[in-house]
């Protein structure tokens, strides 16, 4: 007994002194080899000027900063944002961006502001390009000039990048820009009690459930939701100059006509859902002049909770306008319900309608098709548009599709599918024809 005591004591010693040690304060670092290939420089990312003679590439950090890491973020939606900038939470964003001349192979490093993130694209006709700058609480808009190398400021705050931030017009005279309201005031302040709880209803209709992240989860989410989504459309040119129209409103997307007269409006409304994202929200889809005001009303776009699975919605969808029309509006309309469940001989048709100062004229059904329409590109060469793509319907197989544009939009029978690739388990399966 007397030496196990002797023994407890000895121990205790020792183990008095360890314990004193002081813990490491601050952040550790692993050895210089580890460092050296965590922070080794990936390859930059590379994108062609649209006349193939500039190389415009972008280069970014391997892993994000700590103050990147620790800024605020909210999640709204299904996206995860910054309250700072009005814009996403940006992780490992581009820190530079450099001009290669493609015929010499030189390099020349644009001057950019010191700090932030940068996102870039080059102007339609190549000359020009427009860099969004996400600074500490904005972002900025600046303008390149290939040339020369020249970066000047357009927008020296105020875009909302929630809203699509800028994009180039056509022509590359300007932009049709998303910007934060004037006269916004502070955030919606998180209630110390809830003003109502937390409900949801069931009201009969079957639907699919899906699990999703970063949704909307109380009355409070979806002041936010509104606070920092809702934008302003504005025209802006080359100096900055602003012309707002429209109203302020939470919008999905704007595109602007191949003669710069008409916008196809995409717009985000209530009631909101705390089990779906924003991407799935009711909304309406119209077309607009350049003041704002209404040509038409495309489509009234429910919940996407009451599409079947693998489905699409009913009624007008994908609206975009036809690339080598000056102002003609094409979409794509389910002939099965948008349920592939329903056996039918075509799953969509293409329709369209040429859009005039005042009205969109008579809709003209263009193509019945086979196949599900997934996407098209608005891309042409002459007078072929696409590609498209498509898949069957209970078989889970894709293929690409090529239409040969008609003269005009009412022509026959000029329009046609091609097939530039098939997939071989689809024996007798015809993908499309012109259904004229």
């Amino acid at each position: 007994m007397k030496q196990l005591l002797i023994l407890a004591i000895v121990g205790l010693a020792i183990a008095v002194p360890t314990a004193q040690r002081q813990a490491p304060s601050g952040y550790l670092t692993p050895p210089k080899v580890i460092v050296d290939i965590m922070d080794a420089e990936p390859l930059p990312g590379v994108a062609l000027s649209p006349d193939r003679k500039t190389m415009l590439m972008t280069h970014r950090r391997s892993m994000p900063t700590l103050a990147e890491v620790a800024s605020p973020m909210l999640r709204l939606g299904g996206s995860r944002i910054s309250p700072l900038t009005n814009g996403n939470h940006v992780l490992n964003g581009t820190i530079g961006l450099t001009l290669k001349d493609v015929a010499t192979g030189a390099e020349r490093k644009l001057t950019l502001p010191t700090g932030g993130s940068f996102g870039a694209s080059f102007s339609p006709d190549g000359k020009k390009i427009a860099i969004t700058h996400t600074a500490a609480n904005t972002i900025r808009l600046l303008l390149a000039d290939v040339a020369t190398g020249a970066v000047t400021t357009v927008v020296d705050r105020g875009i909302n990048g929630l809203g699509g931030g800028c994009s180039w017009l056509d022509d590359s005279t300007g932009f049709l820009c998303s910007m934060v309201p004037a006269g916004r005031g502070p955030a919606p302040a998180s209630p110390v009690v809830p003003s109502m709880p937390n409900m949801q209803e069931n009201l009969g209709t079957i639907a699919a459930g899906r699990t999703y992240q970063d949704l909307l989860t109380s009355a409070h989410d979806e002041q936010l939701y509104d606070y920092y989504f809702t934008a302003q459309p504005t025209w802006m040119d080359l100096s900055g100059k602003a012309t707002p129209f429209g109203r302020p409103a939470v919008y999905a997307g704007l595109q602007v006509s191949t003669n710069r007269e008409f916008v196809i409006v995409n717009r985000i409304k209530r009631p909101y859902s705390y089990l779906l994202p924003a991407s799935s929200f009711p909304r309406d889809v119209e077309v607009w002049d350049r003041t704002g005001k209404v040509v038409r009303t495309v489509a009234d776009v429910p919940m996407g909770d009451v599409v079947p699975a693998n489905g699409v919605q009913q009624g007008a969808r994908g609206a975009q306008w036809h690339p080598i029309e000056p102002a003609t509006l094409i979409w794509v309309e389910a002939l099965d319900k948008g349920d592939i469940r329903n056996k039918v001989s075509h799953r969509d048709h293409d329709a369209g309608g040429a859009v005039h100062r005042n009205t969109v004229g008579s809709r003209q059904n263009r193509m019945a098709l086979r196949w599900r329409v997934l996407h098209r590109k608005g891309r042409h060469h002459g007078r072929r548009i696409g590609p498209c793509d498509a898949y069957g319907a209970n078989l889970g197989l894709r293929q690409r599709l090529v239409i040969d544009a008609p003269q005009s939009l009412g022509a026959r029978p000029a329009g046609s599918v091609r097939r530039p690739w098939v997939p071989d388990a689809t024996p007798g399966l015809e993908p499309g024809h012109a259904g004229w």
